[in-house]
């Protein structure tokens, strides 16, 4: 009985190792993927270039020069906050991708529409001119309109690309995978009838999953990039997230080795015989 007792608590270790690792490289990926980190991208590459090149984030070659970007940010700034500027460009940047990799039917713009309004509102506040924004929703939705054309005729390799990452973003894959770690971890105490087991499990889990982590982080340092800024600034971001999961994974073997002390020295209540 013992014997398949270890048996199964390796196999659902196993299981577990492996579903763990799916939701870690899925939890990154929706980390590197989100509005607010492509947002902080951006801003990066403005504070590190002094321009703004479309052509990163779209198939343009439109550009701002450092003067006309520098001047831009310093009038915008008095009327309102550029770090807003950079978020509302990341979150509709994130809806893009959302929508090309097929994880989206639709390109919200309800939030950009609010924003641009809110900060037309501060504008006309802080210099009496008033701005016409009665076409913007129009304007939006025309735009909105082309991406999605250019989107559709995106080359076949780009497309299946975009299609790999969406599966970071399907929320019935995501969260099944979460369900399966915990119905994992639920059965090794069950069939245990102790956390010990279960703390041995995720001790062994999480220093391999920060050794190869910290792989991950090291390898993207060593990268060449050849003078690529966008390159860089995403390689760095990349480098930030793994370094983070490192560190979560820290945290959660310092709290196995707590769980195991403690659990062994717990011990059964004795039976008192007459």
């Amino acid at each position: 009985m013992k014997a398949l007792k270890v048996f199964l608590t390796i196999m659902l270790g196993i299981a577990m190792f492996i579903l763990i690792g799916t939701f870690g490289v899925l939890t990154a990926s929706r980390i590197l993927l989100s509005g607010d980190n492509i947002g902080n991208i951006a801003k990066d590459i403005v504070k590190e270039s002094g321009k703004l090149n479309f052509g990163d984030f779209i198939d343009s070659k439109e550009e701002i020069t450092t003067e006309e970007l520098t001047e831009a940010i310093s009038e915008m700034e008095e009327y309102i906050d550029v770090d807003d500027l950079y978020d509302e460009f990341g979150n509709f940047t994130s809806q893009v991708l959302r929508y090309a990799a097929g994880a989206s039917d639709e390109i919200e713009t309800k939030d950009l529409k609010k924003a641009i309004k809110k900060f037309a509102k501060k504008y006309e506040e802080k210099t009496g001119e008033e701005i016409n924004l009665d076409n913007i929703d129009e304007e939006l939705d025309n735009a909105v309109k082309e991406i999605k054309k250019d989107m559709k005729q995106m080359d076949p390799d780009s497309k299946q690309a975009l299609e790999i990452l969406g599966v970071s973003y399907n929320n019935k894959i995501y969260y099944g995978v979460l369900i399966g770690i915990l119905v994992c971890g639920a059965l090794i105490v069950l069939i245990n009838q102790s956390l010990v087991p279960l703390c041995i499990v995720t001790l062994v889990i999480s220093i391999l999953g920060l050794l190869a982590n910290g792989a991950i982080a090291l390898l993207t340092k060593l990268i060449p990039i050849d003078g690529d800024l966008i390159s860089k600034v995403i390689l760095s971001n990349v480098t930030g997230v793994f370094a983070k999961l490192v560190l979560i994974f820290i945290v959660i073997i310092v709290l196995s080795i707590v769980g195991i002390v403690v659990g062994k020295k717990i011990k059964k209540p004795e039976v008192i015989t007459t």
